[in-house]
């Protein structure tokens, strides 16, 4: 070899070429095979198997228009059961919570909002107090109202602007999908639309059980009225699986042989089921299906996963990590800025991971891969990578309250206070209630962290005015006690107890309200303070 390069080019051997040389002299070498593509079908099967039963019963609901909701655990396949659905119906609106939603208030209503009503106010004949409502929400609609959050008045803008917007059709189809991501204030007004008769809508919900979002769904439920269907989605049946694997037409698969194993190995899950066929194909080619030890499934679908991700190249890996940390922000150009790249220099690396079906138009195919990649960044590349995040989140659009969960998660808690604070005193100032009292909770919680009491004070501070305003009639007193807690001189116990007179004023307990009154007094008269 040596002397053939020396001949033809004039050079000699590189080190990785002599290394691999000695492997192949020691017999120990390994040459890589090309393996056919993946099958489509493995990627989507060609239909639903052992779902009739569940389809039928939707079905009949949704003829009756009665709310659908859909339980299911992670891999038993509610998401592709609604695209199914929603494929026969060509005006449906569908919707899908993310986990970054849970830290926005209204962030789900919001896309939802904007995904029902697109253009803008100005198409539509609504009256202007609606427009000003529904702007809180989407600002194409001009100029939102100055006064706090009304929910009522809310949910009536929206059902006005829904009405119009869906003019003379019979029923406005929503197909709303793993609603355990969405915030508490959106599940509120979506629960109200829900159970208003004025609005002709149908509804098919689906979500992971968790406590919050089936305690929001049973009291909907427990409502005179109110006449829904929910369906827990099961696992596969043995039987169905065999099913299953016979319409994949994987060439070289014994489906009666491998259905028992693979159903007990998955628990019945399509998902689990389909990742275990696809790591097996991507380890040793349609050749070996047919073998009994050829399906060596991990403990768990995350073992599984990780197994797919470890054969990216390293940019590959580089982009779903950073897709992992940046939900449905993530973008190449985010990327791009993150690692200061070119985004041209990322385009292979993008296509590796659509063609291994981890992202499909910038985001995660399912959930579970989206763990998968988070669950194996070690801490410090994740507090790394949520600074980063920060910095070129404002130029790509992200909100001050997006940009301080990612200063907080990466352990800026003193400027995701900051942050926080400022957020939330323009939801106040845009009469954004809810979001306010969430934004200055947190700014509190940072600060306190950080040491940076004075901004703990200023913030709990804001809350109470805005609880005051907004939530007269119903603001806990814990909210006043933590504000009392925080002041480090007389002048903001003063101040503390000031907005627990009002609070008590506020619900009738005249009484405690003369002695917070001259509590406050006492401190008024004991502080320093100019004022």
């Amino acid at each position: 070899l040596k002397a053939a390069l020396d001949r033809a080019l004039g050079e000699t051997p590189s080190e990785e070429t002599r290394r691999l040389a000695a492997l192949i002299d020691a017999g120990d070498a390994t040459l890589p095979v090309a393996h056919p593509p993946t099958p489509v079908s493995i990627l989507r099967p060609p239909r639903l198997v052992g779902r009739e039963a569940v389809i039928a019963a939707m079905l009949e609901a949704w003829r009756d228009q009665r709310p659908i909701l859909i339980r299911a655990e992670a891999g038993m396949g509610k998401s592709r059961l609604l695209e199914e659905f929603r494929a026969g119906l060509p005006a449906a609106v569908g919707v899908k919570a993310r986990p970054v939603d849970r830290d926005c208030a209204y962030g789900f209503l919001t896309r939802w909002a904007a995904a029902c009503l697109p253009g803008g106010g100005g198409r539509l004949p609504v009256a202007d107090w609606v427009a000003a409502e529904i702007a809180r929400l989407l600002p194409g609609w001009g100029d939102p109202s100055p006064w706090p959050v009304q929910l009522l008045r809310l949910r009536q803008a929206l059902v006005q602007a829904l009405v119009c917007a869906a003019g003379q059709a019979d029923a406005i189809s929503f197909l709303l999908d793993d609603l355990q991501d969405a915030d508490d204030e959106s599940l509120q007004i979506l629960g109200a639309l829900l159970t208003e008769a004025q609005l002709p809508a149908r509804w098919i919900l689906a979500a992971r059980p968790d406590g919050r979002t089936d305690g929001w769904w049973h009291t909907l439920c427990s409502g005179s009225g109110f006449h829904a269907l929910t369906v827990d989605l099961p696992p596969l049946t043995p039987r169905e699986t065999e099913r299953l694997l016979d319409d994949l037409a994987i060439p070289g698969l014994d489906a009666p042989r491998w259905a028992e194993r693979l159903w007990r190995a998955c628990a019945g899950r399509p998902l689990f089921m389909l990742e275990a066929l696809l790591a097996t194909l991507r380890r040793g080619g349609p050749g070996g299906m047919g073998g009994e030890r050829a399906l060596r499934i991990p403990a768990s679908l995350l073992e599984l996963l990780r197994q797919r991700l470890c054969a990216l190249d390293a940019d590959a890996l580089k982009l779903a990590r950073i897709a992992a940390v940046a939900g449905t922000r993530f973008s190449l150009e985010l990327a791009a800025k993150v690692l200061e790249r070119h985004p041209l220099d990322l385009a292979t690396a993008w296509r590796s991971l659509e063609e291994a079906h981890i992202l499909v138009d910038g985001q995660f195919v399912h959930d579970t891969l989206a763990e998968a990649v988070a669950h194996d960044l070690p801490a410090p590349a994740s507090a790394w990578l949520h600074l980063a995040l920060a910095r070129h989140g404002p130029a790509l659009g992200l909100g001050l309250a997006q940009v301080a969960g990612h200063c907080a998660r990466g352990g800026d808690l003193a400027q995701a206070a900051r942050l926080y604070f400022e957020a939330g005193t323009l939801a106040s100032e845009a009469g954004r209630v809810d979001e306010s009292l969430d934004c200055m909770q947190r700014a509190a919680d940072c600060a306190g962290t950080a040491g940076e009491r004075a901004l703990a004070f200023d913030a709990l501070r804001w809350r109470s005015v805005d609880l005051l305003i907004g939530r007269a009639g119903e603001a806990p007193h814990q909210s006043f006690d933590a504000l009392f807690e925080t002041a480090s001189d007389d002048f903001e116990r003063g101040e503390a107890l000031r907005m627990r007179t009002l609070a008590w004023v506020a619900h009738a307990g005249y009484a405690q309200a003369v002695d917070c009154a001259r509590r406050a007094i006492g401190f008024y008269e004991a502080s320093s303070h100019p004022d």
